[in-house]
């Protein structure tokens, strides 16, 4: 069993590490993504003639990039299977469970929170919002309900989680953890998928972010930690985030 004995110095160089990695990966994705400046510019602009709308594009980049240097990252770094670090079917039915639970209990929770902050004068969750014809509506659906989960959480669950793993016993993931270790795990992981949603500027230096989201990503970050260490898969994680971001866009189209 890994007990809760960990090197705490060597935790701490870890927590720097994947810090470097969240914004030097943030920063190289928007290059390949967002940058005007950067090579998307003419993917971007021949897709725009073929009837795909340029934030779309440029989500899709975002994410394809994002998924190439995570797989770089797991790669380089663990020299496994990925069947080992998480990318399998382990405990199906268990991720089944985690992921209807999650369907049913989500959006209750979220149009609860929700209606509650717009009360209060709350104005983010539908600030921007146009008419938009069915067809964009599909494309931004389709983009929302397939891309985010699947990007994002190969990098922090698996790859977050697999890392600093190496601070805890001899960083073998298939071991028990026990329960301290794994709180520590999913309390550093969901901290880190926060930060991962503020976005620095260097020219002029800023931080961009929303208050509200970092408290949400923070919250479905410990819940689909949970999912992993419990399933050892990456699967529920990666629906979940999806449906999450799906009923987001869902909810201040239709109904927020």
């Amino acid at each position: 069993m890994i007990a809760a004995r960990w090197n705490k110095w060597k935790l701490f160089r870890i927590c720097l590490v994947i810090l470097f990695l969240i914004f030097f990966m943030q920063q190289v994705t928007n290059y390949l993504s967002y940058d005007a400046r950067g090579p998307s510019a003419f993917i971007v602009e021949a897709l725009q003639r073929w009837g795909l709308e340029a934030e779309f594009t440029q989500m899709i980049l975002w994410y394809v990039v994002q998924i190439a240097f995570t797989y770089l990252l797991l790669k380089g770094i663990f020299r496994k299977p990925l069947t080992e670090l998480g990318f399998n079917l382990r405990s199906f039915t268990s991720s089944l469970r985690f992921i209807f639970a999650f369907i049913i209990l989500y959006p209750i929770l979220y149009m609860g929170i929700g209606k509650l902050l717009i009360d209060m004068g709350a104005n983010g969750f539908t600030a921007g919002l146009g008419t938009v014809s069915r067809l964009y509506l599909i494309k931004e659906f389709m983009c929302y309900g397939l891309l985010p989960g699947t990007g994002e959480e190969p990098f922090f669950r698996v790859f977050v989680i697999q890392l600093l793993f190496l601070a805890f016993g001899n960083g073998d993931h298939h071991e028990p953890v026990e329960r301290k270790t794994k709180g520590v795990l999913i309390l550093l992981s969901s901290i880190f998928f926060s930060i991962g949603h503020i976005f620095i500027s260097w020219a002029p230096f800023s931080l961009h972010y929303d208050p509200l989201q970092l408290a949400l990503a923070f919250g479905l970050g410990i819940i689909y930690s949970i999912m992993y260490l419990r399933t050892k898969s990456i699967l529920a994680p990666v629906v979940c985030h999806n449906f999450s971001d799906l009923f987001y866009r869902l909810a201040i189209r239709f109904i927020l």
